[in-house]
């Protein structure tokens, strides 16, 4: 609302976006308010009305009318231009692949019961959720070993972390290295493996100090310092990580933002490589699959915007 109502003053505007669309479609209407509110309304209640329906829970998420979608392209179309990051810089591939590892003994059992009745107990921890949302995070923390009630965090066991070690075995030694996870407690099984092979590194998370945040600098320039460990939802933005050429995804984020932007650090005008890896660490039949699959429409979603975008540099008429 105050870019908007500042925007009105500015009689030449531009916005830049890496990702206008990072989750829906509908995630560009700001964006267009601000540059030209007469292309799509001012008012997202009338906006909704017009273009969009109700779905999810409660009705309370907006999905745009597919009959409207190509309408609502074209009304994009007039002022937008789309260049991807491969048409302007000369990058590598970028490639993803995936260690897959099971789930055992008490973990697993807890999992499942977790996953039908949104209820797991473990000696004294009990752990009731009645959210869906809270459901899939607790999902998670199961996926990687972990039993958590809010106030108590059990370890049932190290099945992602034997892989992740496993792994790290075979990685060359030398090699630059970018680790990200997504939950605090993570964080002291991944520096446990680096440590084991005596590897250097520098950690970025959410409470890591304010002089401390600029560390990413010292990876990117000392060679002994082989690895750069970040939380996905700290480190995103900001930064630049292309001089590794390896990416592990330890564990995930639902945010394709987050996602997305994570990749780009590596991924970006300077790397060297002659691929860029990102090496997705899965629990079979778990949320991890789920997670994945719903990034990866997400980024479909994205795609499509774009593509859409671009048509205008072919037809600017639309």
């Amino acid at each position: 609302m105050a870019a908007w109502l500042m925007g009105k003053k500015i009689p030449i505007k531009f916005a830049l976006a890496g990702l206008p669309a990072a989750n829906t479609i509908l995630d560009t209407w700001a964006q267009f308010r601000y540059l030209d509110d007469t292309i799509l309304g001012s008012s997202w209640s009338a906006f909704t009305e017009v273009w969009c329906y109700d779905t999810g829970y409660m009705g309370y998420q907006k999905k745009l009318k597919p009959y409207l979608k190509k309408s609502y392209y074209k009304k994009m179309r007039t002022i937008s231009v789309s260049v991807k990051q491969n048409e302007a810089f000369d990058l590598p591939p970028e490639v993803d692949s995936f260690v897959y590892f099971k789930l055992t003994g008490e973990c697993r059992r807890l999992y499942t019961q977790m996953e039908k009745e949104f209820y797991a107990r473990y000696e004294d921890v009990e752990v009731r959720n009645e959210m869906a949302v809270t459901n899939m995070l607790r999902l998670q923390e199961l996926a990687g070993g972990y039993l958590d009630d809010g106030e108590t965090l059990v370890q049932l066991n190290r099945d992602r972390y034997w892989a992740f070690e496993d792994w790290l075995v075979d990685f060359p030694q030398d090699a630059k290295l970018v680790i990200a996870y997504k939950f605090t407690h993570e964080l002291h099984d991944i520096l446990e493996a680096l440590d084991k092979r005596g590897r250097k590194y520098y950690t970025l998370y959410g409470g890591t100090k304010p002089k401390d945040r600029k560390n990413w600098i010292k990876f990117q320039t000392q060679s002994d310092v082989t690895d750069f460990v970040v939380q996905i939802q700290a480190g995103g933005l900001g930064i630049d990580l292309f001089t590794a050429g390896t990416c592990v995804i330890y564990s995930n984020s639902f945010s394709y933002f987050d996602y997305d932007q994570l990749k780009r650090r590596l991924h970006r005008h300077g790397q060297k490589a002659d691929k860029v890896n990102f090496i997705h660490f899965i629990g079979e039949n778990t949320i991890d699959t789920d997670v994945h699959l719903s990034l990866m429409c997400k980024g479909q979603i994205a795609d499509d915007v774009m593509n859409q975008l671009r048509l205008r540099r072919i037809s600017p008429n639309g």
